[in-house]
């Protein structure tokens, strides 16, 4: 990470950058890496290692035989350490090139894509103890790009690796992301010396591996060798609690229900062998019995799964065609169960009704979204700012030469009143060297107000303020109220900060709207001037000097 505006970098502390890409306010990036994966999301399946998921991984070991007569037999895995944050930005920039002039007549330049990557890759900031830090290394958690990025810089590690390795080499060799598995006869130090090489060939790769002649843990399979194939068997984790959602808890019955039948899924797809499916499902069956789940629903679950083989759950999904069914969308809570069910019995009314019947061809799709429950209300994405001291309000700073300490509201002022008995309490402690704000400039004559917002330090937008005042600039309302003729002056004039915000400028400016429309400071009630009045006051002078 690397500090911006002067701070100081964290020294001998591991952080891997995660990227909230819910409100594009707070990451201005996601369109541009939604737009620029799209590309190089079609780029990722043509690497010849690619795996897309566990099924697809288990349809491309279904029919692998192990040759005749091997010496040895053995399988291996590799797991790249940290690979999202191991990666430079040099070396992902030069693996999607390589990937990208490949394209046969691209609609876009390379060169354009390489920019756009570069630019979500770099300009990722987050802010953290009141200070900013920026992205250089590695790719952040979250984006829409990070894991396209992070496996075409493998897919060229591999091609070049493979490349320039002259010795025997595994018969098969498979990657999901940042976990490879694969498969080699022969002597077991071949094997040995071709991971030796692939883990000391990139400086900036540091891989973990594990070689076995009998099984493996590859992501959540565990493969074995059984005779002349490879069979698998789910594999559950050590630390893996099963901590499934409690039956009885405020969820759709739909939801909760689902749930034992789609693990009992998932075993039936990983398993092989039948018997240890069937010892399998016994101990999913008993981690929804801990988690209170009827033995009706249980019951149902296994009869559905009995009927599906499994070639059948290992096919993949059809594409299915696009629905024209309207989406109602609830806030979920067991009364309105009720209500659905009767839109459900009355649709045929929508459907008859020729003012609907266009627009309701089929029933409509419910979907429930979350109600608010205890943890949004106790987790927030950021800590609160610190108040040190905490008394509320604008404090000097005590600079040398600072022009702001002597019109700070420093008489301890908690609460910004308008003309119009509209209050907003101060509730955090500010000073001149504050940023990031939204502020309130006040007339202590006619208690007029003025507010604005600055990312800077609040002592830098003032500095502008009295520069305005002093200079008397026309088209400034601050300027226009304390000179001649009007009977206010300079020293009329408090400032005080309100809020303290985030990074984003989005949220300082919603935060600076709000204010003004709380405390009513548009001209002519107050000193904020909109725009279109601002350009017509300037275009009105420069007609008046020409």
């Amino acid at each position: 990470m690397q500090p911006m505006l002067g701070c100081h970098a964290f020294k001998n502390v591991p952080l891997r950058m995660s990227l909230s890409t819910s409100n594009r306010s707070s990451c201005p990036t996601v369109l541009i890496s939604q737009y620029v994966d799209s590309v190089l999301s079609q780029l990722v399946p043509t690497l010849p290692s690619f795996i897309h998921d566990t099924p697809h991984f288990l349809r491309l070991i279904q029919n692998f035989e192990f040759p005749e007569n091997p010496s040895e037999r053995t399988l291996f895995t590799m797991d790249v350490t940290s690979l999202y944050t191991s990666i430079p930005h040099h070396a992902a920039l030069a693996a999607i090139r390589h990937y990208l002039d490949q394209r046969q007549d691209p609609n876009i330049p390379t060169t354009t894509f390489l920019r756009l990557t570069e630019l979500v890759l770099t300009q990722n900031c987050f802010q953290f103890n009141g200070r900013f830090f920026r992205h250089i290394k590695g790719v952040a958690m979250g984006t829409k790009l990070g894991p396209s990025v992070a496996c075409l810089t493998m897919g060229h590690f591999e091609e070049q690796m493979f490349s320039r390795y002259t010795g025997i080499k595994p018969i098969l060799y498979k990657r999901y992301i940042d976990d490879i598995v694969g498969v080699a006869v022969g002597p077991r130090n071949d094997l040995e010396r071709f991971i030796n090489f692939a883990e000391t060939f990139c400086p900036f790769l540091k891989f973990t591996h594990c070689i076995s002649n009998s099984s493996v843990v590859f992501l959540d399979t565990e493969l074995s060798i059984c005779d002349r194939t490879i069979k698998s068997n789910l594999h559950f984790k050590p630390t893996d609690s099963h901590n499934y959602l409690m039956y009885p808890s405020n969820h759709p019955r739909s939801c909760t229900n689902s749930i034992p039948y789609s693990q009992l899924l998932r075993a039936r797809r990983i398993c092989s062998d039948d018997q240890d499916f069937a010892k399998v499902s016994k101990q999913i069956i008993s981690f929804f019995e801990q988690r209170q789940y009827p033995q009706r629903v249980l019951s149902n679950a296994q009869k559905r799964i009995q009927g599906i083989d499994r070639a059948s759950a290992l096919a993949p999904k059809t594409d299915q065609t696009p629905t024209r069914r309207i989406p109602l969308v609830l806030s979920f809570h067991p009364s309105v169960t009720p209500i659905v069910r009767a839109i459900y019995r009355n649709v045929e009314t929508l459907r008859h009704d020729p003012s609907t019947r266009d627009h309701f061809p089929e029933p409509p799709i419910t979907a429930f979204r979350i109600e608010m429950n205890i943890s949004k209300h106790l987790v927030r994405a950021s800590q609160p700012q610190a108040v040190v001291p905490n008394t509320p309000g604008t404090f000097p700073c005590n600079r040398g030469r600072c022009n702001t300490c002597p019109v700070v509201s420093y008489d301890k002022i908690f609460s910004i009143v308008s003309p119009y008995n509209n209050r907003f309490n101060v509730h955090q402690h500010f000073t001149c060297t504050s940023a990031n704000v939204v502020y309130v400039l006040v007339c202590k004559l006619c208690n007029i107000l003025y507010v604005g917002e600055t990312k800077r330090r609040l002592a830098d937008r003032v500095t502008e303020h009295l520069r305005s005042i002093k200079q008397n600039l026309p088209g400034f309302p601050e300027a226009t109220h304390f000179n001649p003729p009007s009977t206010c002056s300079i020293r009329d004039l408090m400032v005080s900060a309100t809020i303290s915000c985030r990074g984003s400028d989005h949220d300082r400016l919603a935060a600076e709207n709000r204010l003004i429309m709380k405390l009513e400071t548009l001209s002519p009630h107050g000193l904020k001037v909109i725009l279109e009045l601002f350009i017509t006051q300037q275009f009105l002078h420069f007609c008046y000097l020409w």
